[in-house]
């Protein structure tokens, strides 16, 4: 309940008692990670390091003892320490999607040449939800709004893949990579997007 990529109400937490609580070497631990807790958690723990006497003054922080740990770069998920931070990866990943989202309005071009109407009328309703709710997302910045962006994302990327994969007269492993990337691709910037807004809303 302390890291700052848990989603919970700051203001109900007493992270003095929860620092308290702690062991010397766990507090020396909290201080060393503070970067990746709350602000009002590291400040907790600050104030209690100096209260013990583990520390004298947050100058001492400086010293290689207390070193912060450096945040962990690999998994699935990216990183944020800060919400301008936040913010900016969130907006580059909001960007790929309107990007994304443009795909099914070329095909719909495709289809309206071809004289399949009814096939144009899916690609641009998909488009447009993917673009409606990458743009709420970057808008209000929930969670909410990040899942209902994952499965309209989804649902455009597979039926991007049926559109591809129909106008295909062979397939091969190109075109199966092609699909594994498409997806690939969709579901690892959404599902970002949507662990970010919940970065958000902790910080």
């Amino acid at each position: 309940m302390l890291k700052t990529d848990k989603v919970f109400d700051p203001e109900k937490v007493d992270f003095t008692e929860k620092m308290a609580g702690l062991s010397d070497h766990e507090l020396i631990i909290a201080l060393r990670k503070r970067n990746d807790y709350h602000p009002k958690a590291a400040k907790a723990a600050i104030t209690e390091a100096m209260q013990r006497g583990i520390i004298k003054s947050e100058d001492d922080l400086e010293s290689e003892e207390f070193k912060p740990i450096p945040f962990k770069r690999f998994g699935l998920f990216v990183r944020a320490e800060s919400q301008k931070q936040a913010r900016g990866i969130l907006s580059s990943l909001i960007l790929i999607l309107y990007v994304f989202s443009l795909i099914p309005f070329l095909y719909g071009g495709i289809d309206i040449a071809s004289g399949d109407y009814l096939m144009a009328a899916k690609s641009a309703i998909l488009g447009a939800f993917t673009l409606y709710f990458a743009y709420r997302t970057s808008k209000t910045e929930q969670p909410a709004d990040a899942v209902k962006l994952i499965i309209a994302s989804t649902l455009t990327a597979l039926f991007s893949v049926y559109h591809f994969w129909s106008q295909l007269s062979t397939f091969g492993y190109m075109e199966i990579l092609v699909i594994v990337v498409i997806l690939g691709l969709v579901l690892f910037t959404s599902v970002n997007v949507w662990q970010l807004t919940k970065r958000l809303r902790s910080m």
